[in-house]
């Protein structure tokens, strides 16, 4: 997961640079049209500016009349004009062209700053001489957010490239070039040097160089879509598991959230020693704690386990005994899921693997184990209806392994090994007396070490039986399994072993009523 993470956020900052290159942050331009201070409706605007490619390109807008100023909740912009969208290169000028008018406005570009305008007064002036001769004087007045102002105020012409050339032709700070009237010129600021515009793509590339702080813009924009990514995922997987509650019945809400649940959220601490740790401390933990597994480590990774028949099959006529390092008896063939993996996986794993604890890991890192007593735990929440056909006796196995109580420990440690059963019921003629599994074996050689080989099973055996009825059905096998935390229970009816109930058989019944309710 957070490798796919990692990925995603490579992706959108390499598209973000990429279009770092060619983008420019708009140059906003604003104002009103008066006209004896009443403001001018349907008044028309164009802008011509350059953009990074040399291109000149243009857009055209209308002050906005008493209707449509109404429309946008605000009456006083009645004569005002917007440009939002001008991607004019840094170091190059715009020219508002006002249309019914003689005159344009040259206004410096400022890429991520908006130009406000303020005011643009008409004034037709008539002649006494002449009534039909009008004079026109245009006086405006700037604000801007970067303290630019307007350049000058110019005699249209009918090509806009040849205006920026008659500008750029001005090199004098006070003389200006014949081509700009002084009678048709204000500046605002007297000081200001005229543009050039002979090289727009070296000062649209000069501007590329600026382009660092939009990248860094575009950087935080790429960050915050990855985390909006991950929080819609999140709120989607979130929602749909609100809804599912909500819409599934209460059997397929229950099936889903059990399956679905992660197995980190539900693990237990794992006992864990060294490659060199003695055999000494190995028996210690399983015998002090009834675990099943010793997970071998290096470096908190796990490189190995010691299990059950792990320790079955240990040499005990080796001197030192006790002294035996984990490397010597351990197995390689550790089962092992990363702790984002659903809990029904863990079922298969369990089910199909013939194992009774999990592994879980964090990047390949030991962080604690799941048994199969766990995974039942879990599956006792199923608010499905399993068939009342399911008893005991239907789930059983008839594979019942008897073993007389003068047998030696040795020989029934043989007989679990290539029998692949680790629980046995002690007998004395046609009597049941007790069982003896792997744990009374580990609890044996815990206590007695290597002596154990000259021992009988009566010995060590466990003397009592915890045994089932053959007609009690799931919901009452769970309760009694998760109260004893056995893995094998004798069916006795009337004094008669009839078979034997193991853990694995009720997590099968649980998982495929599980997976039915979901289909």
């Amino acid at each position: 997961m957070k490798n796919k993470i990692f990925l995603v956020l490579f992706f959108l900052l390499t598209i973000s640079i990429c279009n770092a290159q060619n983008y420019i942050l708009p140059t906003k331009i604003s104002g009103q049209i008066l006209a004896k201070n009443i403001p001018i409706e349907n008044f028309e605007i164009t802008v011509h500016y350059l953009d990074i490619s040399g291109e000149l390109q243009t857009q055209t807008t209308f002050t906005l009349d008493k209707e449509t100023a109404i429309k946008r909740r605000n009456p006083s912009q009645k004569g005002y004009y917007f440009f939002d969208e001008i991607r004019a290169v840094k170091g190059t000028n715009i020219i508002l062209d006002l249309k019914q008018t003689n005159h344009n406005l040259i206004i410096p570009a400022n890429p991520g700053y908006s130009i406000e305008v303020t005011t643009i007064s008409l004034n037709f002036v008539y002649q006494p001489s002449s009534p039909t001769n009008v004079t026109e004087e245009i006086n405006y007045q700037t604000q801007s957010q970067n303290n630019e102002e307007i350049l000058a105020l110019i005699n249209s012409s009918n090509t806009k490239l040849e205006e920026l050339n008659q500008y750029e032709d001005s090199q004098d700070k006070t003389e200006l070039n014949y081509n700009i009237s002084k009678n048709n010129l204000v500046l605002i600021n007297e000081s200001v040097q005229s543009p050039t515009f002979n090289n727009v793509k070296k000062q649209g590339s000069k501007a590329a160089k600026d382009i660092f702080n939009i990248f860094i813009v575009l950087l935080i924009v790429g960050v915050g879509l990855v985390i909006l990514f991950l929080l819609i995922k999140f709120s989607t997987k979130f929602f749909s598991n609100t809804v599912s509650k909500i819409t599934l019945s209460p059997t397929k809400a229950s099936s889903r959230n059990i399956l679905n649940k992660k197995v980190g959220f539900i693990m237990n601490s794992c006992k864990k020693i060294s490659v060199n740790g003695s055999l000494h401390n190995i028996l210690a933990m399983m015998s002090a704690t009834g675990s099943d597994i010793v997970f071998v480590v290096n470096n908190n990774r796990c490189i190995g386990k010691i299990d059950e028949k792990d320790i079955l099959k240990i040499d005990l006529t080796k001197k030192d005994l006790m002294n035996i390092q984990a490397k010597e008896i351990m197995s390689k063939n550790v089962v092992l899921i990363e702790n984002d993996k659903s809990i029904e996986e863990a079922f298969y794993v369990v089910t199909q693997e013939n194992v009774d604890v999990i592994g879980i890991t964090d990047n390949n890192v030991l962080e604690g184990q799941i048994s199969s007593i766990d995974l039942l735990q879990q599956a006792s929440k199923f608010k499905g209806d399993i068939s009342k056909n399911i008893t005991a006796r239907t789930i059983m196995s008839k594979n019942i392994n008897l073993i007389d109580k003068k047998e030696t420990i040795l020989h029934v440690r043989d007989l679990m090994l290539s029998n692949n059963n680790l629980f046995f019921i002690v007998n004395e003629e046609k009597n049941h007396l007790g069982t003896f599994t792997a744990k009374d074996f580990i609890h044996s050689l815990t206590k007695y070490g290597n002596k154990i080989q000259n021992m009988s099973i009566e010995q060590v055996m466990h003397s009592s039986i915890t045994s089932l009825k053959p007609d009690l059905d799931i919901n009452q096998i769970t309760q009694i399994i998760l109260e004893k935390k056995f893995k094998n229970y004798p069916l006795k009816f009337e004094k008669e072993i009839q078979g034997i109930l193991k853990l694995k058989s009720v997590l099968e019944i649980y998982l495929k009523s599980m997976q039915k309710e979901l289909i």
